[in-house]
């Protein structure tokens, strides 16, 4: 397995675990709002990376795609908070 496949597995994976412990991630959701979403916004936000890791074709691509994908995917108060 290549190093950029290995990365993208792990990725993946990662992912993966978010979405199938949404709802743990809102239980544990007190800070900045107490509105139990973490794990749904957190998800929301990581959804286009997971649907679009068949299509990094190598690291540098891989990176900005990533870095621009969570800038216009991001979920939740981040607007409010920062």
């Amino acid at each position: 397995m290549s190093e950029i496949q290995k990365i993208k597995y792990a990725l993946y994976k990662g992912i993966e675990k978010v979405r199938e412990n949404v709802d743990i991630l809102n239980k544990y959701n007190e800070f900045p709002v107490a509105d139990h979403d973490t794990g749904i916004n957190l998800y929301l936000t990581l959804e286009p990376i997971y649907e679009s890791i068949e299509e990094f074709e190598n690291f540098e691509k891989m990176l900005n795609s990533v870095s621009e994908m969570l800038s216009e995917s991001s979920a939740g108060n981040r607007r409010n908070t920062f």
